[in-house]
């Protein structure tokens, strides 16, 4: 079992789509997806949570948030993949 696969409500799904980026050569952003802090399932989205503001950054980049999408969807049948911001700390 991965490391994140108890973050989130479907760990079967999610560790498809692990495999199918491992499988794809997809290195970084399964390295990202791996730490991630966790994950939710709703019908067709997939939401994220990072784990730090880099990888927030790195997850949202428009070419990989591209990308991410488009391999989610021929793995898991996910259409759309949402961040969840990190909340910043207060004063």
């Amino acid at each position: 079992m991965e490391p994140s696969a108890s973050r989130g409500n479907s760990p079967d799904r999610w560790n498809r789509l692990l495999v199918s980026l491992d499988e794809k050569l997809q290195l970084g952003i399964l390295d990202h997806l791996r730490k991630i802090k966790g994950y939710h399932f709703e019908e067709d989205i997939l939401y994220l949570e990072a784990n730090s503001p880099e990888q927030e950054a790195y997850l949202s980049k428009d070419t990989v948030g591209q990308q991410l999408q488009l391999l989610a969807h021929d793995a898991i049948k996910v259409d759309r993949i949402k961040i969840k911001k990190l909340s910043s700390p207060q004063a």
